[in-house]
Parts: C-alpha cells; structure tokens; sequence
C-alpha cells in the first residue's frame, strides 16, 4: 500500500525515459523508505499517544516544547559542526534526487516554523513528526508540484514545466509563487500573529551575491535591522538559493537569545569540513550517490558540489555575523563590486609598474599608485609615450565606461558610505592617477579607432559623488 501510494507522489510526468530513471532512483532505496513510511503513517496515532505524556510534562514545567525536546522525544539527533559552532544543524531527510530541494526546503521550514512557534505541544510534536515523516512530504510535493504546474500553463511558461517534473530546482519565480499562495504559509500568519514573522530570499554563489538588483540586498538589510531591533520574539526565516541548491536559515529570537537553524536536505555532514577539506568531501558525496543511483562520477559535478560547500561556509559566516551587527550586506556587496574592479586593474598594473621599475605589492595597490603618481611627472618623455595611449584607452575610455555601467549603478543602490575605507582610498587614488595622466602624459594618435561616445567627460571621470 504505502509502495503504491508513494509512488504516485513522484514526478515521472509522461516521458517514459525519465519514469524508468525515476524508477532506478525509487527502487535503489525503496526498502528503507518503505519500512520508514509504512511504519510512521500507519503507526503515527501510537508513537505520538506514546510521547505525549512525557512531552506534555516537559511543556508544563517549561511553559512550551523546545526543538531540543523534540528530537530528544522522536529519538533524532544534530549534525555536529564543529566548522559552523554557531549554527544549530538538526538532521533533516534527506533527498533521494537532486532536483527536491527547494520542496524540502519549503516543507522543512513549515514544520520547522510550527514547532519553535507552537504553543501547544501537541501541535509541536504533531508537526516536527512531519517533518521527518516522508509520506507526508510527498503528499505535501503532489500538491505543491500540481498548483505549480497549472500556474506555469496558465502564463505560458510550458518549457519550466519540463524543468520542473524531471531535471532542476525550483525557479526563484517559482519558489515565490509558493510563498505568496501556499496555504500552509497563510497560516502561519495567520496562527501566530504576535510573533515577528518574515521571509527574505537570498541568492549566493561563487562568493558574489546574485540579486536582481542591487535594491534587494538593501531591502534585506533593513530587514535584518527590523528584526534585530524589535522587542518582539519571532522567527526571520532566510532561504537559500546556493548554486543550484535552497536550503532554509531560521533565525528564531525568543525572550532576547538569537538562535540560527538550518534546514537542508542534501549538503548534511558534508558542511561540517575545513576549507582545505571541502574537495575531497566533494568527491566522497559524489562516490556515494553514484554507488546509490548506479550512475558515472562526473567531475563537473564535484567541482560545483565543492563550490557549493564553499559558498554555504561563507553565506552562513555572513549571516551569522550579521545578527551581531558585525557585518552588513550593503558593505559587503559594495566591497565585493570594487574588489572585482581593482582585481582586473591590479592586472594590468603589473606590467606597467614592471616597466617603470616599481615594486608591486600583490594585493595592495595603494603603495605603488602613490610611487606612480609621484613619478609620473618625472618619467623621461620616452616612457610616457609608451604607457600613454594604453593608459589613456583604459583609465580614461574603458574604466570610465565599466565604472558608469556597471559599479555605479551598484554603489548607488547600497550607498556610497557602504564601501570600507580601503577602497574609498583607492579610488581617491585612482582619480587623482588619471588626473596626473592627463596632465604628465602625452597621448599618441591611436591606431584604432576610439568610440567617442566612450571618451571621458570631467563629470564622467571625477567620481566625487561617491564621497558626498
């Protein structure tokens, strides 16, 4: 019975190649499931009679459940991390494919949000055995899954549909499109209005923020402030698009201690590693899931695997500092922008300064383009006509042009005050670089031609407006 109801659950659509790989992937830990389902559906009523005794005295001499109440209840267990101390990582179901996490994400955090918030215990214990009762995930997937799909038809979006039954994660439009219409998210507002109770997306990847706009990390900022500074307890629940990857952060503040829970479906043990670790990890997952599906390692997908450990390290890192007040995603994205600026111009330096005979300090370029703008006015006229078109083409035609199009634009949105004092230092040095160029260096005719609309105006070149 449970074989045949679960697997109408799956997401096999019409397209047999891909029933007979959901099939192999079903089957390859169909056992296990089978006994684990069959015995928390048919035997759920038992197990809960049978703990709500003790929990109902624990909810009494505490005023509630807490989640360490549960999991010592239902016999689970934490992940240890000893690379993420402040982060509190109980052990979820895992995922079987690849492409449920953003279901599992969403399901987890439902359940999750009910037992921190639940003032009745036996909504609490009803609630954290979902979540880790797979028939009623998969229950919850069907009907997510079939409101999802009418919705993608309804707009047109027929080739997301494909996406959706048999090769990727939940799309960011997707994964809003649930929390705008899903019921169990009504309810929570709904059941907990005196709790503090928001939902923020963040997207990470390659140690670089992936927003839309530059506007949402400042909506989430403030955000993050709202919360901080509000008296009242409640959950801030972060989801995670990683790569290709959701996972949850629930952020629950209860009588002024913070603490952050993360929910996720696939990375598990694997996070808990050391930088220097992760790629090894990376291959032990990948050898293991191969063994389970049957299926060829693929070195691409270790290498994002890897990349995604790293970036989960880092985003957690982040977080977790920003409920100390101790980092702010304005700063960090604005730092990041410039970095990748000063990266490419570092670059380019290097051969300049080589040819001027000035050390080059990698990673620090504020020592040689001090030494560079004092001797710029001293360089024989020989040398100036080397460097001089090349630094005119880039300091004055293409960095101008990167800079309105692309820092800009970002370092508005955030706020120029976001940048740390190193690279407003830099900048000021930058400009008064090009200043001295003009003014030291002769320019050659080009031998290519130079788009005027890129030549530098004096608006165009003095970013003062970064320092207001």
């Amino acid at each position: 019975v449970s074989t045949q109801s679960t697997w109408g659950f799956l997401p096999c659509g019409n397209n047999i190649g891909n029933m007979e790989e959901a099939k192999k992937d079903f089957f390859s830990s169909a056992k296990l499931w089978v006994q684990e389902t069959t015995y928390e559906y048919l035997d759920r009523a038992n197990m809960l009679k049978a703990i709500s005794p003790k929990a109902t005295a624990i909810a009494a001499a505490k005023g509630k459940l807490t989640i360490e109440d549960c999991i010592a209840l239902f016999g689970k267990r934490w992940f240890n991390n000893s690379c993420l101390p402040f982060i509190e990582h109980p052990v979820m179901p895992e995922q079987n494919t690849t492409y449920h996490c953003g279901f599992y994400a969403f399901y987890n955090m439902i359940c999750f949000i009910n037992v921190l918030l639940g003032k009745d215990s036996a909504k609490q214990l009803k609630h954290f055995h979902r979540l880790h009762n797979r028939f009623s995930f998969w229950l919850f997937y069907k009907r997510a899954l079939d409101s999802l799909v009418k919705e993608l038809v309804a707009i047109g979006k027929t080739s997301d549909v494909e996406n959706l039954l048999h090769d990727g994660p939940l799309e960011r439009y997707e994964m809003q499109y649930l929390l705008d219409t899903n019921k169990k998210i009504h309810n929570l507002f709904r059941d907990y209005p005196e709790f503090y109770l928001k939902f923020i997306k963040i997207f990470f990847s390659f140690n670089h923020f992936q927003m839309a706009s530059p506007k949402e990390l400042v909506e989430i900022q403030d955000t993050f402030d709202e919360f901080l500074g509000t008296k009242i307890d409640g959950v801030l629940v972060v989801l995670l698009g990683i790569m290709t990857h959701w996972v949850v952060l629930v952020i629950h503040r209860e009588k002024g201690a913070i603490k952050i829970y993360l929910l996720d479906s696939l990375a598990h043990e694997y996070l808990n590693t050391p930088q220097d670790q992760i790629p090894k990890n990376a291959q032990a997952f990948y050898e293991k899931r191969s063994k389970i599906k049957q299926k060829e390692l693929v070195p691409y997908r270790i290498k994002m695997f890897t990349q995604l450990l790293t970036d989960l390290q880092i985003i957690y890192t982040i977080i977790y500092k920003m409920t100390l007040k101790q980092e702010n995603l304005k700063q960090f994205h604005a730092n990041a922008e410039i970095k990748i600026f000063w990266e490419e111009y570092e670059t380019l330096f290097e051969s300049f300064l080589k040819n001027l005979s000035i050390p080059l300090t990698k990673g620090n370029l504020l020592d040689p383009l001090k030494s560079l703008i004092g001797l710029l006015p001293t360089i024989p006229l020989e040398k100036k006509n080397q460097i001089g078109l090349e630094l005119y083409k880039w300091l004055l035609v293409h960095k101008p042009k990167s800079l309105r199009d692309g820092i800009m634009p970002e370092l508005k949105a955030v706020g120029a005050k976001s940048m740390s004092s190193e690279w407003r230092i830099l900048m000021i040095m930058w400009m008064e670089l090009q200043k001295v160029i003009l003014e030291n260096c002769p320019v050659p005719e080009p031998t290519e031609k130079i788009d005027p609309d890129n030549l530098p105006k004096k608006s165009s070149w003095r970013f003062c407006c970064f320092f207001d």
